[in-house]
């Protein structure tokens, strides 16, 4: 049975094989592009107490896009105290969640669903909500949140 961080590398693996590239390996950051956010939960976050979105610990893969400003984007999500805008806003500005690393497809804004078309043909994983982050998708994609499986601790890169 696969770990979870075999799980991990899978999903990074399937990610730069679209074209992605580690954020920390790009500089200068480019102005648009689709994105994975990677993101560790360390313990289980009540999301929005008038619906029934509770976060387990576990690892996370948000993918999201920014037609311009990516560099502005990508801060503002590694940004704990901001005004929530959009569904990932619910989990990064927790305490108890870490975006550990990023993955960017340089210039290709409309890869987002792609990410999610890979992740789930190519690794262990499940959708922990229905259209959670994708409300605005055109691909159908059930959600742009995946939960990597066998992500109950204890593997924290």
């Amino acid at each position: 049975m696969p770990t979870q961080k075999d799980n991990l590398q899978s999903a990074i693996k399937s990610i730069i094989q679209l074209g992605g590239i580690d954020e920390s390996q790009l500089n200068p950051l480019p102005s648009s592009g689709s994105y994975a956010l990677i993101i560790d939960v360390a313990r289980k976050i009540n999301l929005r107490p008038e619906k029934p979105w509770t976060i387990e610990p576990g690892i996370y893969i948000y993918a999201g896009r920014a037609s311009r400003s990516l560099p502005a984007r990508l801060e503002r999500h590694k940004k704990r105290v901001k005004p929530i805008h959009w569904h990932i806003d619910w989990i990064t500005t927790h305490r108890s969640a870490k975006i550990m690393n990023t993955i960017i497809l340089p210039d290709h804004p409309e890869q987002e669903c792609a990410i999610i078309r890979a992740l789930v043909s190519t690794t262990s994983s499940s959708f922990p909500f229905r259209r959670y982050g994708s409300s605005d998708c055109k691909e159908g994609c059930p959600a742009h949140l995946i939960m990597i499986a066998n992500s109950k601790r204890p593997y924290i890169a």
